[in-house]
């Protein structure tokens, strides 16, 4: 009897300890930040730009004397950086839309902490202070997220005028992910929920994910989809991290919807 009691208590104490660690560090589960690379080569069209707590980079076409474009505005997956993703945006550009590539911080050299937070507060210093540049036409400014990042866009449409939103291979909330994945989702202390906004705005919504996703379900995506009527929902036979941009697709939603 005394034996079965130690071992019960060693359980309790060992699942205890397994929760505290996961609540005190999730922060590292959570945003799993890559070593920076040793040089960043920028881009002709590309700057970088300072947005409080971090960098951004924003790429501009090339404009005609007072034009002005659309802007979209991209947070990038927890295990990449915003320096990653330079040379994707080609076929935007090209069809003359600015793109702000969003850096969190804690990322690519910042110092600060990288939570819920602080991210939702570099996502409205990069609307705010972007918007602002005469070049960018405030009516037709966009978020794009992914992954991670999809909880970060979808942040900005709550509290910002955007005029879509667009998610890709991101969740439908983060504690129902880790629920998922057979942890206490209860612990999640950053409880970004992309269905609950999605359900309040009244914005066209473009979803994209991934049929063989394993790190993000696809059910997430199929919830979200069921969360509103006004969602354009793609699929693609890849996962998590090798789904191919599907800019065309993405170029005539925002065709359809005024937005080009």
């Amino acid at each position: 009897m005394k034996m079965a009691l130690n071992i019960l208590l060693i359980s309790f104490f060992g699942l205890a300890a397994g929760l505290l660690s996961l609540y005190f560090f999730q922060d590292k589960l959570i945003y799993p930040e890559p070593k920076p690379p040793l040089e960043v080569s920028l881009p002709e069209h590309a700057s970088l730009v300072n947005l409080g707590l971090s960098d951004g980079f924003l790429l501009m076409p090339k404009l005609r004397e007072s034009q002005q474009v659309p802007l979209m505005i991209f947070t990038h997956g927890n295990a990449e950086l915003a320096s990653h993703w330079l040379n994707s945006f080609n076929t935007i550009i090209e069809n003359n839309i600015a793109v702000l590539i969003v850096e969190y911080p804690g990322y690519g050299g910042s110092v600060e902490k990288t939570n819920f937070r602080t991210i939702n507060r570099t996502m409205l210093n990069a609307f705010d202070l972007v918007s602002n540049l005469p070049e960018i036409d405030k009516n037709k400014i966009i978020a794009y997220g992914r992954s991670i990042g999809g909880g970060a866009a979808a942040l900005l449409a709550k509290q910002r005028p955007l005029s879509a939103l667009c998610l890709e291979s991101t969740f439908s909330s983060l504690p129902k992910l880790v629920s998922d994945k057979g942890l206490p989702g209860f612990l999640v202390s950053d409880r970004y929920d992309n269905e609950e906004i999605i359900k309040q705005l009244d914005i066209p919504i473009f979803i994209y994910h991934g049929v063989n996703d394993a790190i993000i379900p696809i059910s997430h995506a199929e919830s979200l989809v069921n969360s509103s009527e006004n969602i354009t929902f793609y699929t693609e036979n890849c996962g998590h991290n090798n789904c191919p941009r599907k800019w065309d697709e993405l170029l005539a939603f925002l065709k359809l919807n005024d937005l080009d």
